[in-house]
C-alpha cells in the first residue's frame, strides 16, 4: 500500500512538520500524527461502508504556509530520506533538479528546461545511475538550482 504523507512549514516557526493535509476555511494545516482524536463519530456510506469521522483533535492541527506544502513521492534517496514535492535533488549523474508533480506522477525540473523529466515508478534510472540525494528544497535553498547552469 502506498504511503501518503505531506509536509509543510509551520507558520509560527518555519519548522517542517509532517502528516496528513487538511484545508479549512481558516487555513491550511498538517495534522500532528501524535494528536489525540476526540469527538469521533461514524456514518454508514452506501458504497464505502462505515466511515469514522474525527470531529476534533486534541493538539492536532498545525497551521502551515500553503506555498510550502508538498507530497511524499513514495521514493527515498541514497540516504533513505523521503523525497517530497519541492525537494531539490542532486547526485553523481544528476544536475540539481526540483521534484515537481506532473500529470502522471513525479518529475524533475532542471533550470533552463521548460518540461520536467519523468521520475519513473520502478526502481528507475535515477537510482541505477549513481543514485540521487536530497540536497535541499525550493523554499529554503532555491539557490541550489542555480548550480544547474
Amino acid at each position: 500500500m502506498r504511503e501518503i504523507e505531506f509536509r509543510g512549514q509551520r507558520k509560527d516557526t518555519g519548522e517542517w512538520v509532517y502528516g496528513s493535509l487538511v484545508f479549512l476555511k481558516s487555513g491550511t494545516y498538517i495534522v500532528d500524527p501524535n494528536a489525540i482524536p476526540v469527538g469521533v463519530y461514524y456514518f454508514d456510506h452506501p458504497t464505502k461502508g462505515r466511515i469514522n469521522v474525527v470531529s476534533s483533535l486534541l493538539g492536532g492541527l498545525i497551521p502551515v504556509d500553503p506555498e510550502t506544502v508538498g507530497q511524499f513521492t513514495g521514493k527515498l534517496d541514497v540516504n533513505k530520506k523521503k523525497i517530497f514535492e519541492g525537494d531539490i535533488i542532486g547526485g553523481n549523474t544528476i544536475i540539481p533538479s526540483l521534484v515537481v508533480k506532473i500529470k502522471y506522477g513525479w518529475g524533475l525540473l532542471s533550470k533552463g528546461y521548460r518540461e520536467p523529466e519523468y521520475l519513473c515508478d520502478s526502481d528507475d534510472w535515477l537510482f541505477d545511475e549513481g543514485g540521487c540525494e536530497v540536497i535541499g528544497d525550493i523554499h529554503t535553498n532555491p539557490e541550489l538550482l542555480d548550480q544547474s547552469k
